[in-house]
């Protein structure tokens, strides 16, 4: 308290008690706004100590909130101090927010006050103003509460508005204070025009009494509301709607308010009217044509049906004649079929009529649903004789039942998807029941809670304990609880903001009930506030995509600067509608069209997909979005939208199509290629069958099957090469290589197509050599490659060139050709996989489109390049390859070892063949017979085995795939025995990859033969066996 010499002038001792006790916040102000007086309220509720503040300048202390640039205290303040100095009267201000210093807060932050002030001058004997008393009532609760409580009544409005019945609520006595926009809508009457008791004018007279008698017992008994009746739709015609309400209670078990919808249930009820109608009209016509029948013969087990019953169980018209039961229950749908079975027994047993219902299954697929009646009739022993019946189609009754549980389980999915969770709680912390809206908040699936269970306390962050401990209290006192904040812990450890309010059950003190509301988004929304303008277009200026906002109307008035650099527009040039002006004419209309349509008509979220031309004149393709953006009261008052480039995405999706496309071409040329060498195998076979007496002719269609299964290898290996380039598996062994060795050895492979199509081939080398570091076989593999594409795709009679030249770091090669050429389109992807230039229907060129990504790919693992050119269609093309050179060679071509020539057999072998494809092992004994050898063919390995050890083979030819134990392993048994552990072991089999090599070389094979075999390499391989 202060002492006396603290007080103004005048104010003694007893007033400075009064002034220090009275609990409305008090500040005593110099005419210069000097304070020199403070109650204690006035200290309590500003965070403040007397010497903190008195002898200073009030606005010195208490500034402006510098973090809330809209801040308006000191201004407001200090215009009403000056109109009571002016004025010498007092001033009562209106509600201020005036934020203050956070007590023993170093960063200078504020909290957010709202106060409700009142200035008032002291006037000496003289009437001049000696001090101003200013005094404040701290209104900052109530203002909080009552902006929360706006905002949840503009949720549950947008909620409400959302839902598609019509929602409502009325006060405790029945007076209807809201309804949704659907309601209207529906009636076509004013909004408002039904509030109070003005409700009942728009039902039907007939309906009125029963709905007011039934809506005035629930009034009363608080027992929930439930009635149907007629309302007056918009179009003038009544509907029937289905009416529902409960009660909203307090802590105390007072209603507070009810809460009801009305659901159009007019289709509903027309149908069920119109069924009734019809079943009425089918029971009549059944009756009297017998329509829809069934007579039973029990005893002979025979069912006599009319035609509507036969056609329903889908029997033909002899089975309806007397045909058994069984007959019909194969129309019968397999989940209803026993019970059918048991209804039937239950009736012959005990005598009684039969009923069931039950499900057939259509010849369409469709379901019908079966209403079933029958009556046992018994012969004069009493046993069971006859059981005549009838069946009905109630199929749109049942539909329309479904349909009415369906929309009935809709609505309370909505109501159950609110923010609300509720909880059963116990007083030890157990959770003994949620419902899914908790689990949702705290990140939790119900098989958490049933594997591991949930206690509120241990979900309770420690600071928050205190609370908790006051609301149990107030709970074991009083059985409820004030709402209160706290905090949760979520599943991955983040916390959620959350008012809870709960009761406990009747007569209990250790169990109640709980409601838990997320106030995360209001805690944000209250954040929120906080950031300015500035902030906004700070993020809106560094998202990637083009951004802009629209009036409610549609008229733009704000685009990022991204907008600006891409379009290269100004404001004044794109605002309003002026944005046009930069979307392609062949769109813009359209545009425009779904634009006004969905923002300005519909006022729904808008998205489009369209191009925008860019400042450099390209058009690029942007997916564009606009969202609305409301007021509390849910009316649109701007539009946010964005446009993202996703020209990428598009060409990507394009490209996807494309290889899809190049896939199945190359499919159908696959199977015509691999059809094609069939063909003359078969015809020869077929030949060779007729006249296998004649040698030449045996000889001759010998050579065209050679022929042909070389081709079908060729193909196969093509593939193979593709695997392993797409797979990056594909390896090479460099050595030291003439590059004129090279390209004449691919002259020589490619010499005989060349020539059977006449063409002209001319040579031009350079005069000094030069070697590379490459794989022999891969860059003849190459140069081959493009020499026999020349001569496919030049017409007869054509001219090929070929050119090496040698330059300071590379050795270049091209082959020319004044063939078909290609276009332009063709031209940057002639080196993708299966492209081929336009095919005929004969496929005349043959090939599978894959040799080109084979030259492409070789030439990248030998640090070279591949490019072609081509003038046009008709203009034939150019092939260009380079090479890094090893070092340049003077020698000549000829200078390098020639191959080695092919070997014949020094002498006659013993061969082991073991497969287990018969034609394969007698063709190859065949082969090897006529060289010489003496052959033996086994189909298994347990029979090689055995034949193996008297035998004593010096060449064991085996097949990897072998039934009983694959080739590996009986390569390793054959190793063990001292009659073969010396002899050649050599694999024959389908497998070709690299992989497969290393097995077989682990299993100890000295050679490996993929099928079909090369014969002259197996000639030579057993030559020097020999």
């Amino acid at each position: 308290m202060a002492t006396p010499d603290e007080l103004p002038a005048g104010l003694s001792l007893d007033f400075q008690l009064l002034f220090d006790a009275t609990p409305i916040p008090y500040l005593v102000l110099t005419p210069d706004f000097t304070m020199v007086a403070a109650n204690e309220a006035r200290l309590k509720a500003t965070n403040t100590a007397r010497d903190q503040i008195l002898g200073k300048g009030l606005f010195d202390v208490f500034p402006d909130n510098p973090a809330d640039p809209e801040a308006t205290g000191v201004t407001n303040l200090r215009a009403s101090l000056m109109r009571v100095l002016q004025n010498k009267r007092p001033d009562a201000m209106p509600i201020q927010k005036y934020d203050i210093p956070k007590h023993g807060d170093v960063n200078g932050e504020f909290e957010v006050r709202y106060w409700k002030p009142l200035n008032t001058p002291v006037l000496n004997t003289a009437g001049e103003i000696i001090y101003i008393i200013h005094s404040v009532e701290d209104v900052t609760e109530h203002i909080l509460k009552q902006q929360a409580t706006e905002e949840s009544e503009a949720k549950f409005r947008q909620i409400a508005d959302a839902i598609p019945q019509m929602v409502w609520s009325t006060l405790p006595d029945g007076y209807h204070d809201y309804y949704n926009r659907q309601h209207y809508e529906f009636a076509g009457v004013p909004a408002g025009s039904t509030l109070g008791q003005s409700w009942a004018a728009i039902l039907h007279p007939d309906d009125l009494l029963r709905a007011r008698e039934a809506w005035e017992h629930s009034l009363a008994t608080g027992e929930p509301y439930e009635s149907e009746y007629r309302l007056r739709h918009h179009s003038g015609q009544y509907h029937w709607v289905l009416a529902r309400a409960l009660s909203i209670r307090n802590a105390a078990g007072e209603i507070e308010r009810w809460m009801g919808t009305c659901t159009d249930i007019n289709e509903q009820k027309i149908l069920q009217a119109k069924l009734q109608d019809a079943q009425l009209r089918l029971e009549g016509a059944l009756t009297a044509a017998e329509i829809g029948t069934w007579t039973w013969d029990i005893q002979a087990d025979r069912v006599y049906a009319d035609p509507n019953f036969a056609r329903l169980f889908d029997v033909p018209e002899k089975i309806a004649n007397g045909g058994p039961r069984e007959a019909y229950f194969h129309a019968i749908h397999p989940d209803d079929l026993k019970a059918v079975e048991a209804n039937i027994a239950e009736a012959l047993t005990t005598g009684k009529p039969y009923q069931d219902y039950y499900r057939l299954c259509q010849p369409d697929g469709s379901i019908r649903y079966i209403h079933a009646r029958g009556k046992i009739e018994s012969d004069a022993s009493g046993k069971p004789a006859w059981m005549p019946g009838v069946v009905l189609d109630i199929t749109q009754q049942k539909l329309a039942e479904e349909a009415r549980l369906r929309t009935e389980f809709q609505f309370k999915a909505i109501v159950d998807s609110n923010v609300i969770g509720i909880l059963q709680y116990r007083y030890d912390g157990t959770l003994v029941n949620v419902n899914d809206a908790f689990l949702r908040m705290l990140g939790y699936s119900r098989e958490d809670v049933e594997r591991n269970g949930l206690s509120w306390r241990e979900l309770t962050p420690p600071e928050w304990a205190d609370a908790d401990r006051r609301s149990m209290d107030s709970l074991q006192s009083r059985g409820s609880a004030e709402a209160y904040e706290k905090e949760y812990f979520r599943k991955d450890g983040s916390r959620l903001p959350v008012y809870v309010g709960a009761a406990n059950f009747h007569d209990a003190k250790e169990e109640g009930i709980a409601y838990v509301l997320d106030i995360s988004e209001s805690k944000k929304a209250q954040l929120a506030l906080k950031e300015s303008e500035v902030q906004f277009r700070t993020l809106a200026e560094n998202i990637p995509q083009l951004a802009w906002m629209a009036n409610s109307d549609g008229q733009i008035f704000w685009y990022n600067n991204r907008w600006f650099e891409y379009t290269g527009t100004t404001l004044e040039e794109t605002q309003g509608w002026g944005w046009e002006k930069v979307h392609h004419p062949d769109f813009v209309e359209a545009v425009k069209a779904k634009y006004y349509d969905d923002i300005v008509k519909q006022q729904i979220a808008w998205e489009d997909l369209f191009p925008l031309r860019g400042k450099n004149g390209e058009y690029r393709w942007f997916l564009s979005r606009a969202v609305p953006i409301r007021d509390r009261n849910g009316q649109i008052v701007r539009w946010f939208g964005t446009n993202t480039d996703i020209t990428i995405q598009r060409e990507a999706e394009e490209a996807l199509e494309l290889a899809n496309r190049r896939k199945d071409e190359f499919l159908a040329m696959l199977a015509h290629e691999l059809r094609n060498p069939l063909a003359p195998i078969s015809t020869a076979a077929e030949l060779l069958k007729m006249v296998s007496s004649e040698e030449n002719i045996v000889k001759k269609y010998s050579e065209i099957i050679a022929r042909q299964v070389r081709h079908m290898t060729e193909l196969v290996d093509d593939l193979l090469d593709v695997s392993r380039v797409t797979r990056g598996l594909v390896s090479i062994e460099k050595d030291e290589l003439s590059i004129k060795e090279v390209i004449n050895s691919a002259i020589e492979q490619s010499r005989p197509l060349i020539e059977s199509r006449n063409h002209a081939l001319s040579i031009h080398l350079a005069p000094n050599n030069a070697a590379v570091l490459g794989d022999r076989t891969r860059l003849i593999q190459v140069l081959t490659n493009l020499l026999n594409n020349a001569a496919k795709y030049t017409p007869m009679g054509g001219h090929i060139a070929l050119s090496m030249e040698v330059k300071e770091t590379h050795v270049c090669i091209s082959v020319a050709d004044d063939g078909i050429g290609m276009d332009s389109e063709l031209l940057p992807h002639v080196f993708d996989l299966f492209t081929q230039a336009e095919r005929t229907p004969d496929r005349s060129q043959g090939g599978l489109g894959l040799g080109l990504a084979l030259v492409r790919s070789i030439m990248t693992l030998h640090g070279g390049s591949v490019t072609a050119r081509s003038a046009g269609p008709g203009k034939g093309s150019v092939f260009a390859l380079s090479l890094p050179i090893l070092r340049k060679e003077q020698e000549a071509a000829d200078e390098f070892p020639a191959a080695a020539t092919e070997s014949h057999p020094s002498r006659p072998l013993n061969i082991l063949i073991v497969d287990d494809n018969a034609d394969a092992a007698v063709s190859l004994e065949a082969l090897l017979e006529e060289q010489g050898h003496v052959v033996t063919v086994r189909e298994n390995a347990q029979s090689a085995l055995e034949e193996a050890k008297h035998l004593r083979p010096e060449a064991l030819i085996l097949d990897i795939g072998l039934p009983d134990m694959d080739g590996y392993e009986l390569s390793r048994r054959l190793h063990g025995l001292s009659e073969t552990k010396d002899a050649m072991y050599i694999a024959l089999t389908g497998y070709g990859q690299a992989h497969d090599k290393i097995l077989a070389k682990a299993a100890g094979f000295q050679h490996y033969f993929v099928k079909p075999v090369d014969m002259t390499s197996l000639r030579r391989v057993l030559s020097a066996a020999g």
